[in-house]
């Protein structure tokens, strides 16, 4: 399926692809994510990247519930606060370390909140560990 997609989009664009984030959503087979990911990591431009470890890692930090699926990618709160928190310089750093971060500390079912260099203040631990 994604082998296909992959090869209806190269088919589309023989001259590459679009550069913003409004036309690769365009695309077919592309969402958010992708087109995020496409702007921040292969463009090298600075874009808040939402995925499902990343919306956690929020969510808990905050105490927030940004919701699932489609609506975590299109929350525009929980955008606008990754947009504030993306440096200048290394957004593609930090938006790796927060897709690694969520991925193996702040996992969905079994989070290592002992290793979190944010139990201190994450809404989440506190309320877990009273």
């Amino acid at each position: 399926k994604r082998a296909r997609a992959f090869k209806d989009i190269a088919e589309q664009y023989p001259r590459g692809l679009p550069d913003t984030r409004e036309e690769l959503l365009e695309l077919p087979h592309v969402g958010p994510y992708i087109a995020d990911a496409t702007i921040c990591f292969g463009y090298g431009r600075e874009q808040a990247i939402i995925d499902a470890n990343v919306a956690r890692i929020y969510s808990r930090l905050l105490g927030r519930d940004f919701g699932t699926g489609h609506q975590m990618y299109r929350n525009q709160e929980l955008r606008e606060l990754i947009e504030a928190d993306l440096p200048e310089t290394e957004f593609k750093d930090f938006s790796w370390a927060l897709l690694d971060f969520g991925a193996k500390i702040c996992t969905a079912r079994s989070p290592n909140c002992e290793q979190c260099f944010a139990s201190d203040y994450c809404e989440y631990y506190q309320t877990a560990s009273e």
